[in-house]
């Protein structure tokens, strides 16, 4: 074992090290984002990558080693492209481009010249341990994440306690069909109205003339999805969730673990439901264990290859105007949002009840919408723009969408229209601030204006299924991160 290890110390390997570097490096911090699938192309392509330029460099210079650390040097210019230019905007630096480019130049002429200059004296095979050890150190940080992060995900897998009543459906000769359609970011009125000059009030006022109440009060419980949901679809309040969720605790699997097997698809799936869900983007808020999961096709790029290419020098060709990675990304959105807006007849004329799950990414960016919801790239619209475009046609498509979902159910569907959070802004209040929209028909005199999410299907439960939980206090907490569990209470001052 020594010896081989001393073989690959003194071997040109490490050039094939550092090619694979930054793609593990972005797929660990980004591990609770996306799933391991997008990641092997991208990894296989950047070792190709690594290959081709060592090969290149052989030609160029017939001796391995020496081809080995040129070949390295590439790899870093390839990989730090984006890296460095994203580094200069943001420092507001004009021509950024023109910069990079030119002391990647100076660069390379100076080695150039440094290796003619000492040809003979310089020597390439005494600089591969170090660079081979290098690498090697490198590559632990990513790989060693990756391996904490499948140990996690496995011990995250026991946290669901059952906290729950099964419902008795003797009684109920036609379950109403159940829609759950999440509107990332959707605030409520008054907040729209203070933030964006945003005037909804066709929007809602479209909603109570079809019968939805809209809680014109409205908090969410969190300022965060991944908790807002979590805890809307589990009936209760985090920390009530599990005692692992304590202010000093910053892991999230045991948060994505109770999204995924959330108590009301158990409870509704035990009762005979057809649990429907859809593709977000999100691989922790994708319940892809429901009985239809609904997906658009893989196209030719993922979302994380694109953040990828944006790192490396293919930012150049998106600075030229010959690519449009932003839209590229903007499009797979987009996608998964037409989905669900052509994908809610069909649901409806399903036979057996149904219990649906929508996350839409909307209002939220990318902003890859008009109001009239035809393809823009976000890069030709301002976030405040942005925002109150996807707004104006994520409103329309849902009055459209209820419309049908209402005309095609034998029995009045439940349904519930809700934003998540409301948009970012660093006022607490209004990003608490949300939409919240319920079409209860008959159960009207039941909700009231400050409703919140978490007593949203305890009131559902009880009143349409003979359930016995008792409504929670309404209550709003705002969340410094990492510390994702170390709540700070909001008081609601909304007075209507």
């Amino acid at each position: 074992m020594k010896e081989q290890f001393e073989r690959f110390l003194l071997s040109p390997a490490y050039p094939l090290l550092f090619s694979v570097y930054p793609i593990l490096t972005l797929f660990a911090a980004n591990i609770y984002q996306i799933s391991y699938i997008v990641f092997f192309r991208p990894f296989l392509v950047s070792f190709l990558v690594g290959i081709l330029l060592l090969g290149i460099m052989k030609l160029l210079f017939s001796e391995w080693h020496k081809a080995a650390f040129f070949a390295t040097m590439g790899i870093l210019f390839l990989a730090t492209y984006g890296h460095v230019e994203n580094f200069l905007v943001n420092k507001e630096v004009q021509n950024a481009t023109a910069y990079i480019l030119i002391a990647w130049l100076i660069f390379i002429l100076f080695f150039v010249l440094l290796n003619k200059k000492y040809k003979d004296k310089f020597n390439y095979v005494s600089l591969a341990p170090a660079m081979n050890l290098m690498a090697v150190i490198l590559l632990i940080f990513p790989i060693g994440k990756i391996i904490q992060y499948t140990i996690a995900q496995n011990t995250a897998s026991s946290i669901q306690e059952k906290d729950y009543e099964n419902l008795d459906m003797s009684s109920i000769e036609s379950p109403p069909d159940i829609y759950y359609i999440i509107l990332d970011g959707y605030g409520r009125s008054d907040v729209l109205k203070e933030m964006y000059d945003f005037d909804n009030s066709e929007f809602v006022g479209a909603l109570e003339e079809i019968g939805f109440y809209v809680a014109d009060c409205s908090q969410s419980n969190y300022p965060k999805t991944v908790l807002s949901l979590t805890s809307t679809l589990n009936l209760n309040y985090i920390p009530d969730l599990n005692q692992k969720f304590t202010p000093d605790e910053i892991e999230l699997l045991y948060l994505f673990e109770l999204l995924e097997n959330n108590a009301l698809s158990n409870i509704l799936d035990a009762a005979g439901y057809t649990i429907v869900s859809f593709a977000s983007g999100f691989p922790w808020a994708e319940m892809k264990s429901s009985d239809i999961y609904i997906s658009p096709e893989a196209g030719p790029i993922n979302e994380f290859e694109i953040i990828y290419l944006q790192t490396t020098f293919a930012r150049f060709f998106d600075d030229l105007g010959l690519v449009d990675f932003e839209d590229l990304s903007a499009e797979r959105f987009r996608e998964r949002t037409r989905l669900v807006f052509n994908s809610f007849e069909e649901i409806s004329k399903i036979s057996e009840p149904t219990f649906t799950f929508v996350h839409l990414i909307a209002p939220h960016a990318p902003f890859g919408f008009d109001a009239e919801g035809n393809a823009i790239s976000p890069k030709n619209v301002n976030s405040e723009e942005g925002y109150v475009n996807q707004a104006t046609y994520a409103g329309d498509e849902i009055l459209k969408n209820v419309q049908v979902i209402i005309k095609n159910s034998k029995r009045p569907p439940i349904i519930i229209v809700q934003g998540d959070h409301g948009p970012w802004t660093a006022r607490p209040d209004w990003h608490l601030g949300i939409l919240n929209a319920y079409y209860l028909p008959g159960k009207e005199e039941l909700l009231y204006p400050k409703i919140t999410p978490v007593n949203t299907f305890r009131l559902v439960l009880n009143e349409y299924f003979g359930a016995n939980y008792d409504m929670l206090p309404d209550q709003s907490f705002d969340v410094k991160m990492p510390y994702m569990y170390d709540f700070t209470f909001i008081e609601n001052t909304c007075e209507k």
